[in-house]
């Protein structure tokens, strides 16, 4: 039904039927009709009407101005939108509304639009064709509902006013064709969120460059393909909880995403995955079943990388199955093993030694192999029996000589359980079969801090005691201090404590003059600290306490006297210092004049008040003597500035002084006549003819003085005076992009007096200085006026439109969509890609037509057309020029094969048919009896009997054609292409 419904489109325009504007008057046919009012198209069907396709390539081709297209309705019964429709139509705005019959939104149909929202209607299924809504200028929240049910690749690209979308579906996403680098969304640089609904899988570079993108929901997607999130900088966070696959770089460039939940999850990773992911600090790859080394690749903030394992099995001594544990096949995974001997054994040799068997590795203490499904190995602890113990010796002295004769008892210890004990006798003390392990000595219930290792033999340890005494002494005080210290004649370990810039040293002497250091464990710096000090590791200490007395220094504060400062002035610091170099704190005794704002003096208002600077002293120094000073805070000076006034005459409208003051604030005035002006609502208002003195004033305020009074001198006229006229004159107004500079509308007027304007539409353009500034796409009506003067009348106001339109995308694509050339074949097939082809044609072929389209629409070709051919080879140059400038070269050579009788004459058949201008010119020496002419598809465009030797097919859009020639003599048949 498609292809009948475009062949009856195509016949259409070939008989002419479009040739009207149908944006200059309503037109209908059987099956489609536009309806033009106002800029508004609506498109319907006809009632029977058995073809509802619409495909608006015909009406641009009727020679209307797109622009001119601002409202659209597309009423029930059109199922499909043609390609390239409404590209480019750029004051088509607002909400564009699809009937149910809708079925297919074509390529690019409403590319490079104002639209900015989507009403899809209640169809039962929609396909959006690529590129459809590209640069629109969608706006705000975008929902897809169920009933769209295929979308193409660049769908919604660059739209740039897009911060939210919703799929209530999942629609069948159209892979793009190789050699495309456009996502769904990609570009959308405002897109701040997007919920993905039912959809199980994300496509190639649906949101690539998403520079806003925060928050992503995906609770079915299952895959996400390369390139998806790429460049999406401002996301955070992503759920992966439910994905198992990651394409290349799908989160490459996304600088902020630090949380990636359910990372665990993802089976398959694929080449940089997360390429410069710089803010992710740890990673949960356990679940990974294929991990490429590059999949955090420029990640340079991980820290933490969780991969799959290690798994552990513990053994236990004299039991035959120590368990089992599955690992990932062909994952590089850590397997530890450790053995537990019970008591009475141990592992034989060194502990974790195993023997090994199995299909795979070489086992030391773990076991760390690829393993292949199915495979195994099994490790072997062996054990054997401890022996019955050792005998484990402790000699004990004091201050160097033996010190167990008094019946003390030691335990050998183990976690804080006594194990063994025993008691010493003449310095010795013998502890009978220990087991093998590592012991901590206590006396009593005090650890020594002396352990011992028995390993397979006999044992030895001593622990040695001291007493210890104490020496104190000190450096100078700081100036202005004194100190004292006492002790009470007990040992005492060392250390040292300041106290009033006094440093106090105590030294821990033992037996025989050693100096042992012990650890400080005193109370702080205060003018009097008792500080204890204990022993640390050493037997035998005794706790002694020492009481430090101590006095702080004085101190004084520098403040000089304030210099006056005015209302407005930026914060200032009072600029007091401390003696001691401590920090100085401020007060203000008036806070209506000024207050301490972090350290610093904030001016409130006029008025004075005494800043008082404090500094309260600390453990070394006594408080400081406040100091005062007394601060000024003066008002503001002002002026005001009037300008002398023009002229008058009585029966003027009331109107402003105009004088200001320096201050911003409001300027009042009084009149020295009030017979001939007197002042209302700010406005001199006139009474009669003759002089006065305005006078214009400013009283001040809280943080301004009084200004002084300036005066102007104001004369009435009387209405004697016959006023000249005088006319505007306002040329046209060209259309301008939005964007453009500010510029003069350029009306004058006779009197030669400015000309002021005013903007019917500011949502489109303002005035701003005399000049138009234009705000958004749309029209507006621009008036020029000119109020006169005491010599001129108010001239007549004139008005012109202004149109301001989006500036376009200029396209840098230079190359072709298709190549073909009359005669021969091309070598090889054409693609857009390859730019040098080779022909080669009869002897009898003397020229040769050649037919390039360009890919865009908007880029130019040259070089191609109607080509004579000498013997040998021709070259030609068919060169694309894009929108934007960029250029490109095709090149075709054409080989004529030479004549095979050299200069003997040969039959060939004479006729010539060649196109030109829109003419089809037949050249032959017999009578025409008909001339059929077929689309390249097979359609007949033309057919007629009789026909003249020149026929006009002007009206045949450009494509190749064969013309099939009857003459009394046969039939001929020859391809011909139309421009």
């Amino acid at each position: 039904m498609k292809r009948k419904q475009l062949l009856f489109a195509m016949m259409l325009y070939i008989a002419g039927i479009f040739s009207m504007n149908v944006y200059a008057e309503n037109f209908e046919d059987d099956n489609i009709k536009w309806v033009q009012e106002t800029g508004a198209l609506t498109v319907k069907t006809n009632t029977g009407a058995t073809s509802n396709i619409f495909t608006p390539y015909f009406v641009e081709k009727s020679g209307a101005d797109k622009t001119d297209l601002k409202n659209l309705t597309i009423n029930e019964g059109v199922t499909e939108i043609g390609n390239n429709s409404f590209s480019g139509c750029v004051n088509l705005t607002g909400t564009i509304t699809f009937p149910s019959s809708m079925a297919s939104i074509g390529e690019s149909s409403f590319s490079y639009t104002g639209i900015t929202a989507i009403n899809w209607g209640n169809s039962t299924g929609i396909e959006v064709k690529y590129l459809a809504f590209l640069y629109s200028n969608l706006t705000g929240s975008l929902t897809i509902p169920t009933n769209v049910t295929s979308i193409g690749y660049a769908v919604f690209n660059e739209c740039k006013n897009l911060t939210s979308v919703t799929f209530e579906g999942a629609p069948t996403i159209i892979t793009f064709p190789s050699g495309s680098d456009s996502g769904i969304f990609q570009g959308c640089t405002s897109l701040l969120s997007i919920d993905f609904g039912s959809m199980t899988k994300i496509p190639v570079q649906t949101l690539k460059d998403c520079t806003s993108l925060a928050t992503v929901t995906m609770v079915s997607v299952e895959e996400i393909e390369a390139y998806a999130f790429e460049n999406c900088s401002n996301l955070e966070a992503i759920d992966l909880s439910n994905v198992t696959t990651l394409g290349n770089y799908t989160f490459s460039g996304c600088t902020s995403l630090a949380t990636v939940t359910g990372l665990s999850n993802v089976r398959i990773f694929s080449a940089q995955s997360f390429k410069d992911c710089a803010a992710l600090t740890s990673v949960d790859v356990r679940g990974a079943e294929s991990l490429v080394s590059t999949v955090f690749a420029g990640c340079t903030g991980i820290t933490s990388v969780t991969l799959p394992g290690p798994y552990t099995i513990n053994a236990v001594a004299n039991e035959t199955n120590f368990g089992s544990v599955n690992i990932r096949p062909r994952t590089t995974t850590s397997l530890n093993i450790s053995a537990t001997a019970n008591s009475g054994y141990k592992l034989k040799a060194s502990p974790d030694t195993w023997a090994q068997s199995g299909t795979v590795g070489n086992f030391n203490s773990s076991f760390s192999q690829f393993l292949n499904i199915g495979e195994n190995v099994t490790l072997t602890a062996n054990f054997e029996l401890l022996p019955s113990g050792y005998d484990v010796t402790l000699t004990v002295n004091k201050d160097g000589n033996a010190y167990a004769s008094h019946g003390k008892t030691f335990a050998l210890n183990q976690s804080g359980t006594s194990k063994y004990t025993g008691t010493g006798t003449d310095g010795t003390v013998t502890f009978s079969s220990v087991d093998d392990g590592t012991y901590d000595i206590y006396d009593g219930t005090t650890d020594t801090g002396v352990d011992v290792t028995v390993s397979g033999a006999v044992q030895t340890a001593t622990v040695n005691y001291y007493t210890v005494q104490f020496a104190v002494s000190d450096v100078a005080p700081a100036s202005g201090s004194t100190i004292s210290a006492t002790y009470d004649g007990t040992t005492i370990t060392s250390g040292n404590v300041v106290v009033g810039g006094k440093t106090l040293v105590i030294t821990a002497v033992g037996a025989g003059g050693s100096n042992y250091s012990y650890a400080w464990t005193g109370t702080g710096t205060n003018s009097e600290t008792t500080a204890t000090l204990t022993k640390e590791n050493l037997a035998g200490a005794v706790n002694a306490t020492c009481t430090v007395t101590g006095s702080k220094q004085s101190q004084t504060i520098n403040f000089d006297a304030l210099s006056n400062v005015t209302v407005g002035d930026a914060d200032f610091a009072p600029g007091a210092t401390a003696s001691s170099g401590l920090t100085v704190s401020y007060a203000s005794s008036n806070t209506n004049v000024a207050t301490i704002v972090d350290g610093k003096i904030h001016i409130v208002a006029a008025g004075t008040t005494t800043i008082t600077a404090s500094q309260a002293g600390n453990d070394e120094y006594e408080a400081a003597t406040d100091v005062t000073q007394e601060l000024t805070v003066v008002k503001k000076s002002q002026i005001i500035t009037f300008n002398a006034l023009a002229n008058v005459t009585v029966g003027d409208a009331d109107f402003a002084p105009s004088a200001t003051a320096s201050s911003g604030l409001t300027v009042s005035y009084a009149s020295s006549n009030t017979n001939v002006a007197t002042i209302v609502d700010g406005k001199i208002h006139i009474i009669a003819a003759g002089t006065t003195t305005i006078t214009a004033s400013q009283a001040g305020n809280d943080e301004y003085k009084a200004a002084t009074n300036v005066t102007q001198e104001l004369t009435v006229n009387s209405t004697s005076v016959v006023k000249q006229p005088q006319t505007i004159t306002f040329g046209r107004l060209a259309n301008v992009t939005v964007g453009s500079a500010d510029f003069s509308p350029g009306a004058t007027a006779s009197s030669g007096l400015e000309v002021s304007y005013t903007s019917s539409n500011t949502n489109v353009a303002t005035i701003v200085n005399g000049k138009i500034h234009i705000i958004a796409a749309g029209t507006t009506t621009i008036t020029a006026s000119q109020a006169g003067n005491d010599e001129y009348e108010a001239a007549a106001d004139v008005t012109q439109t202004l149109t301001a339109v989006y500036a376009p995308v200029l396209s840098s694509d230079a190359t072709l969509s298709d190549l073909e050339v009359s005669e021969g074949t091309l070598a090889p097939l054409f693609s857009s890609t390859i730019t040098s082809y080779t022909v080669t044609v009869e002897y009898d072929i003397e020229e040769i037509t050649i037919q390039a389209t360009a890919n865009d629409r908007y880029a130019s070709v040259s070089g191609a057309g109607i080509k004579p051919l000498s013997e040998g080879v021709n070259t030609f140059d068919i060169v694309v020029t894009a929108e934007d400038g960029t250029r490109k070269t095709y090149t075709v050579e054409i080989t004529r094969k030479t004549n095979p009788v050299g200069n003997e004459e040969i039959n060939v058949d004479p006729t010539k048919i060649y196109l030109n201008a829109g003419i089809l010119y037949i050249d032959t020496p017999d009578v025409i009896k008909r001339v059929t002419i077929y689309s390249f598809a097979g359609a007949i465009v033309y057919n007629q009997t009789n026909a003249t030797n020149t026929i006009n097919v002007s009206a045949l859009i450009k494509g190749t054609y064969i013309v099939k020639l009857t003459t009394a003599k046969g039939e001929v048949t020859r391809k011909v292409m139309k421009q």
